[in-house]
């Protein structure tokens, strides 16, 4: 999880939107022997915004096994973190105002919400919602709207809810 003061290092606040290449990274596998549990995972970059169900489907459409990421531990989001944490082209920066600041629109995560409650959060492998990392006001839930999780930064790296077809949906996924 990164500190305000990391993310400015980082320049997490600055985004240079003329980048609108697809960009595929190659898979890493999280290795056991680094306490993982074997899996690879894929950071995407679109480069403009990409639907929730659109980052689904191009991750199923790599092939079996592939889906949106699921995340089970803090192991596991802090793994997946480093693939793009410090890549700013994966966030759709500072684009609306919250009362916590500013927030940028990170990668898309596989899991959904069906209703503004905060309990009814899915993996879409059907794995137990057991782990969460969602920042200070997050998940808020969005009216009448199925909701979607993503990485967003605002004083840290954490998790949001937002709508899938929102005006500032993210421009990246994790597979």
């Amino acid at each position: 999880m990164k500190t305000l003061q990391q993310l400015l290092v980082l320049g997490l606040w600055v985004v240079c939107p003329f980048f609108i290449s697809l960009s595929h990274a190659v898979p890493v596998e999280w290795k056991a022997i680094d306490g993982g549990n074997g899996h690879l995972f894929e950071a995407v970059l679109v480069g403009n915004a990409i639907t929730w169900e659109d980052a689904q489907a191009a991750a199923v459409a790599k092939g079996p096994g592939w889906h949106l990421a699921t995340v089970t531990s803090s192991g596991e989001n802090n793994f997946i973190e480093s693939l793009f944490a410090s890549n700013t082209s994966f966030f759709n920066c500072c684009l609306f105002p919250f009362p916590l600041g500013r927030i940028s629109s990170g990668p898309w995560l596989g899991g959904s919400s069906s209703t503004n409650a905060s309990n009814d959060w899915a993996w879409v492998t059907g794995e137990p919602f057991g782990f969460a990392d969602w920042g200070p006001t997050a998940p808020f839930g969005n009216g009448n709207h199925i909701s979607y999780a993503e990485f967003a930064a605002a004083r840290q790296v954490a998790w949001n809810d937002i709508p899938s077809g929102h005006s500032l949906s993210p421009q990246s996924y994790i597979l």
